[in-house]
C-alpha cells in the first residue's frame, strides 16, 4: 500500500477529512494572501508614478502581511495537529492488525522490524502531509511568474521616470 492509500484509508476510518480540509483550505489562503503581497508589491513597482503616494503602498503591504500573520498560524497548528493525531490513527491501525493476528503467526513476528516500519510509515505520512500544502502552493507560485513575465514587458514598455 502506498501512503496517499493509506492517508485516505486512516483519514476515512479514523473521521480525519475535516481536519485535513481545514489544514488545506488555510495553506492555501495563507499562500494566497502571502503571493498578493508580491502581487501587489510588483503591480505598484510598475504602476506608482512618484514617490508621494509611497506611504499608501507601504501600508497597504504591511496590512497584507498582518492578515496573512492569523492564516499562517492556524495553518501551521492544523498541521501539526493533523500530523499527530494521523501518527495516532497509523499507531492505532497496526496495533489493532496485532490483536487480529493469530498467536501463531504473533510468535514468529519480528516487534522491532515491526515498530521500525511503524515508525517509518508515520515519517512518510508527515513528508506526505507537508508535500500536500506545498502542491497546493505549485499552481498559485505559477500565478506569480506569469504576473512577473507581464509587469516586465509592462515596465519595459513604460520605464519614463518610474521606480522600477
Amino acid at each position: 500500500m502506498d501512503v496517499k492509500s493509506h492517508v485516505n484509508l486512516l483519514l476515512k476510518e479514523y473521521n480525519l477529512k475535516p481536519l485535513y480540509y481545514k489544514f488545506i483550505s488555510f495553506a492555501i489562503f495563507a499562500s494566497l494572501i502571502k503571493e498578493t503581497f508580491y502581487w501587489t508589491l510588483i503591480y505598484f513597482s510598475v504602476k506608482l508614478d512618484s514617490k508621494e503616494h509611497i506611504k499608501k503602498v507601504a501600508a497597504l503591504l504591511l496590512g497584507i502581511l498582518f492578515l496573512n500573520i492569523p492564516f499562517e498560524r492556524q495553518a501551521n497548528k492544523y498541521r501539526i495537529e493533523l500530523i499527530r493525531r494521523l501518527k495516532n490513527a497509523n499507531n492505532m491501525y497496526y496495533i489493532n492488525k496485532l490483536k487480529n493476528t493469530a498467536k501463531k503467526d504473533l510468535m514468529n513476528l519480528d516487534l522491532v522490524l515491526f515498530l521500525n516500519t511503524v515508525q517509518t510509515l508515520n515519517t512518510h505520512i508527515q513528508e506526505y502531509i507537508i508535500n500536500r500544502k506545498l502542491l497546493g502552493d505549485i499552481p498559485i507560485t505559477f500565478i506569480s511568474v506569469i504576473i512577473i513575465i507581464v509587469s516586465r514587458s509592462l515596465g519595459n514598455k513604460n520605464s519614463k521616470g518610474k521606480l522600477m
